[in-house]
Parts: C-alpha cells; sequence; structure tokens
C-alpha cells in the first residue's frame, strides 16, 4: 500500500470507532439540515 506524507493506516477497529463518531455526528445535525432544506 503506498503512503502519502500525512496519510496513516488504521486497523478495523478504529475504523469502527471513527464510522461510529461520523453516524453520531450525522444524527445530531440531521434535524437543522432537514429544517433548513425540506425534502432535501
Amino acid at each position: 500500500m503506498t503512503t502519502v506524507t500525512g496519510d496513516f493506516e488504521l486497523i478495523v477497529d478504529e475504523l469502527r470507532v471513527v464510522a461510529r463518531f461520523v453516524v453520531d455526528s450525522a444524527q445530531q445535525v440531521l434535524p437543522a439540515f432537514e429544517e433548513a432544506v425540506p425534502g432535501g
């Protein structure tokens, strides 16, 4: 695997933590988005 400066590798458990953070964050802002962009 080619690595570019600033890139780093994550193990599956770390990817799961990142994915959970993304889902939690999206769930927090989704109501505001739906209000701002009805049917969007």
